[in-house]
C-alpha cells in the first residue's frame, strides 16, 4: 500500500502497483520505497531525510538525501493543491549513483542530482514522511535496470541423480539390445517395443518425488524452534528450496574485508601478507596441512 495525492486534496492510500509516472505520493518511517521518486519535502524544515540502500548496493550506512529548497517548504496537504512541476531527466538506466535532470517549477529551472533521489528498494529511516513525485517505474527503475535472471543452482544430490540416470539409461538400451539378440528377433521392428517394455528401469517420479521433499524440508526449516533467533525474534527462513542437502555440508565461509557481516563486527584471527603469517592462532587449514606432512612422512 502507499499514500497518493487525489483530487480530493489529500493523500489515500492505494495498492503501489497503481502508481504511474507523475504522481504525487507520501511515504511513511521505515516504509520502502516502491518507485523512483523526486524528493520534495520531508518531515524535516530543510526538506532532508534518511534512506538505507542495503537492498541496493549491500550498505547499512544511512545516506542523507536533500530536496530543493524550492520545494522543501510544501509540508502539508494543502500546499499541494495547484502544485504543478515540470520534470525533464535522463532516460531510464542502471547507474545507483548519477542523475541529471531539470525541475521546472514557479517559472524557475533547478538542477536534479542523485542527492533529490529516493531509488525503488531503499528504505526511509529517521524521518516521519517524505512527498515526492515518482519519475520511474516499473522495469525503468533503477534496481530494475540493474536486475538479472537468477541463476539455477543444483546440488551435489542433483548432478549425481543425472549421472545415475545415465548410467540407468543406458543399462536400459544394453538390456534391449541383449534381449532382441538373444530372441532372435530384428532390432528394427521390435526396438521401440523392447524400450517401452524395460522402461520401468528409469525412475520417471524421482525428480519430482525430490522437489515434493525439498519443499516439506522448507517448511520444516521455516518451523524449525532451534533455528529460532530469540534476540530478534526472528525464525530461520528458507528461501529457496533446491540448496536444502548442501547445508550440512558447509563447514567454511569465507569473505573478504568488504564483505558484509551480519552483525555488522570483524573479529582478527589471521592473515598473511606477502607471504608473512600474522596471529598467533592456529586456524583448521593449518591444522590439516600438518596432518598432511604426518601422514606423508
Amino acid at each position: 500500500k502507499v499514500n497518493i495525492y487525489t483530487d480530493n486534496n489529500t493523500f489515500q492510500e492505494t495498492r503501489w502497483t497503481s502508481l504511474r509516472v507523475g504522481d504525487l505520493i507520501k511515504v511513511f518511517k521505515d516504509e520502502y520505497f516502491h518507485t523512483d521518486l523526486l524528493l520534495l519535502s520531508s518531515s524535516y524544515e530543510d526538506g532532508k531525510c534518511y534512506v538505507e540502500t542495503s537492498n541496493l548496493d549491500g550498505k547499512t550506512n544511512l545516506k542523507v538525501k536533500h530536496s530543493l529548497n524550492i520545494t522543501s517548504s510544501l509540508n502539508d496537504d494543502i500546499s499541494f493543491q495547484n502544485f504543478k512541476v515540470v520534470v525533464k531527466c535522463e532516460d531510464p538506466n542502471e547507474d545507483l549513483y548519477t542523475f541529471i535532470g531539470t525541475l521546472y517549477y514557479d517559472k524557475q529551472q533547478n538542477p536534479l542530482l542523485v542527492q533529490q533521489i529516493l531509488l525503488r528498494g531503499s528504505k526511509l529511516w529517521n524521518t516521519d514522511y517524505v512527498d515526492g513525485v515518482v519519475i520511474f517505474t516499473g522495469h525503468d527503475t533503477k534496481v530494475m535496470e540493474n536486475s538479472t535472471d537468477p541463476l539455477y543452482k543444483r546440488s551435489g544430490i542433483e548432478k549425481r541423480m543425472d549421472r545415475i540416470i545415465y548410467v540407468v539409461f543406458g543399462t536400459l538400451i544394453t538390456i534391449a539390445f541383449i534381449g532382441l539378440i538373444f530372441f532372435g528377433i530384428e532390432t528394427k521392428n521390435e526396438i521401440s517395443g523392447a524400450l517401452v517394455l524395460y522402461g520401468y528401469l528409469i525412475p520417471i517420479s524421482l525428480y519430482v518425488s525430490i522437489e515434493l521433499m525439498k519443499v516439506l524440508k522448507s517448511i520444516f526449516i521455516n518451523q524449525d524452534m532451534q533455528m529460532h533467533y530469540e534476540k530478534t525474534d526472528k525464525p530461520a527462513i528458507a528461501r529457496i528450496s533446491n540448496l536444502n542437502e548442501e547445508l550440512r555440508q558447509v563447514d567454511t565461509i569465507l569473505f573478504g574485508k568488504m564483505g558484509i557481516l551480519t552483525c555488522n563486527s570483524m573479529e582478527f584471527v589471521k592473515c598473511s601478507i606477502t607471504g608473512v603469517a600474522y596471529g598467533r592462532v592456529v586456524i583448521e587449514v593449518e591444522r590439516d596441512l600438518e596432518k598432511q606432512k604426518r601422514d606423508e612422512a
